[in-house]
This record gives C-alpha cells, sequence and structure tokens, in this order.
C-alpha cells in the first residue's frame, strides 16, 4: 500500500490505478523491439501520482533520436539531438503502441 497522500485522502494511485504508463514499462517495450536501442526520460507525476513518461529514444551510436511523450496524449516525433524538444511532427499512438510507433519512427529516419 502506497504512503498517505494528502491530495488524495489516501494512499498515492499506482501507475496501474492511474492507466499511466509508466517509463520502466516504456523502456521494456522498447527492449523488446531491439534492445541496442537506449532510452532516457523520466516518469511524469501529479501530486504524486503517475501520470505518464517522456525522453527520448537514441541509436547506440547516437546519431538518430527520437522524443517521446505520454500523458494525456501519447506521441513522438524525430529530434535532432536529446535536447530538441521541438523537433519534427507528432505522430500519435494509443500508449501501449507508442514504443512501436516510436522505434519505426527512428529506424525511418
Amino acid at each position: 500500500m502506497g504512503r498517505f497522500n494528502e491530495y488524495y485522502g489516501g494512499a498515492t494511485p499506482t501507475a496501474k490505478q492511474t492507466g499511466a504508463l509508466g517509463i520502466r514499462k516504456f523502456k521494456n517495450d522498447v527492449a523488446k523491439l531491439d534492445d541496442t536501442l537506449v532510452v532516457t526520460g523520466k516518469g511524469i507525476t501529479l501530486n504524486g501520482a503517475p501520470k505518464g513518461c517522456s525522453g527520448f529514444i537514441s541509436t547506440a551510436d547516437g546519431s538518430k533520436h527520437v522524443y517521446f511523450h505520454a500523458e494525456d496524449d501519447a506521441y513522438c516525433r524525430t529530434a535532432t539531438s536529446t535536447r530538441d524538444y521541438t523537433g519534427g511532427r507528432n505522430h500519435f499512438a494509443e500508449p501501449g503502441e507508442l514504443a512501436a510507433t516510436a522505434v519505426r519512427l527512428l529506424k525511418g529516419q
């Protein structure tokens, strides 16, 4: 059971309870598709409850990058570096398909 959260008046909801895509699940989904890719990112929380994740997927040599974000909407886009948060056109996906969409986009660059 989670710790008491004043905002929720009880235990803080888990990612499973909120339906959020966590960074660990996203990394595992990417690794299943291609374990040579590097995922850097972090979880997004609001009042202590998980709401999603965001970050970058890069090739092992660091030559290609894709920014991903999963909160209310899940999307990814090409990026020129791991500091490029504006990048290319957004490609929207369901949270469960975001990893596959991002890997396809990365390999299609």
